[in-house]
């Protein structure tokens, strides 16, 4: 069965809308391109900052809610981008990397499953940004705080000489970042969680970046978040959401390598638990990123929304 995201009318209008000479003219100066940058409708806001819309296409997973947090950085992430580029001075392309983010999640703004919702980014310096993704009732449903390494076109390319190659073309209406990537050996303990993804493939980083595929971010966060609400989902009786995860990134995990993810509860209590998250080079301890996850508890008689898992399960049963 098709699901709403899917089929949600924006779909088609982020395939076929024409941009606008500002917006061709901010993609033209930032690093992550369709399928992964879906940012719809850019358009200026106030004196130095920018607006866009937005729909979402990954499964939540075991989250209670409509939408994945990792996806929610993502998109948040980009607009920020799109903030700092615009008042860039140089007309040429540059890399921002996002290197430290705090993002916040919103109980009292609810979000309708394939809803289209307005993201605004104020820049912060030259390398760091304040975001704000909002519902159509313009509730604040999260915000993100990111900071960005900052590189020209010409520094990426010689500092990463070495993972030049040629990126497959995107396939119209096809996105891999609709669905989380495929872990492969899991275990599950008593406090932590592992799990593997065997090999970063070009595949996997379209639109991010052209000709240096690395996985993005906000994947190897979503693969973190996912191993710990898996671990959450299997170890606890109740529903939760994530309220906020600090992030570091440290490396890029480009196409050829593997990635060891790692989970630790740290901190459990009547309302909230706490995870640290690790994403690693597997076989050694050079790290790619790391997160500390919070989550709220949630009675499951509460009637918040149910994760998209339990979802889809009742759906196939």
């Amino acid at each position: 069965m098709q699901s709403s995201i899917a089929s949600n009318p924006f779909e088609s209008a982020l395939r076929s809308n024409p941009k606008t000479a500002f917006h061709q003219q901010i993609l033209d100066k930032i690093c992550v391109q369709a399928p992964y940058n879906r940012v719809q409708d850019l358009a200026a806001s106030g004196a130095h900052g920018v607006e866009a819309r937005v729909s979402f296409e990954a499964p939540p997973g075991f989250e209670s809610g409509p939408l994945a947090s990792a996806e929610i950085g993502r998109h948040l992430a980009i607009l920020g981008s799109c903030a700092l580029a615009r008042n860039n001075a140089s007309e040429r392309r540059h890399y921002y990397l996002a290197h430290q983010a705090l993002l916040r999640r919103f109980e009292t703004a609810a979000a309708s499953e394939g809803e289209a919702l307005r993201m605004v980014a104020i820049p912060v310096g030259n390398d760091s940004a304040e975001v704000v993704l909002t519902n159509h009732r313009e509730q604040t449903v999260a915000t993100l705080s990111v900071s960005y390494r900052v590189l020209s076109d010409r520094l990426f390319a010689r500092l990463f000489r070495g993972q030049r190659r040629v990126t497959p073309a995107a396939v119209d209406g096809q996105s891999p970042y609709a669905t989380p990537v495929v872990f492969e050996q899991e275990t599950q303990e008593l406090d932590s969680a592992t799990a593997l993804l065997r090999e970063v493939t070009p595949e996997l980083c379209q639109g991010h970046f052209d000709d240096y595929p690395a996985l993005p971010v906000a994947i190897l966060m979503d693969g973190i978040n996912r191993l710990a609400t898996s671990h959450l989902d299997r170890t606890l009786a109740k529903n939760f959401r994530l309220t906020t995860c600090a992030v570091s990134a440290e490396r890029l995990a480009f196409a050829g390598e593997s990635v060891e993810f790692s989970v630790k509860r740290t901190l459990e209590e009547r309302q909230s638990v706490i995870y640290h998250g690790v994403a690693r080079r597997a076989g050694d301890e050079t790290v790619f990123g790391e997160a500390t996850l919070t989550y709220e508890l949630l009675d499951r008689t509460s009637g918040f929304p149910p994760s998209g898992v339990q979802k889809a399960e009742s759906v196939r049963a």
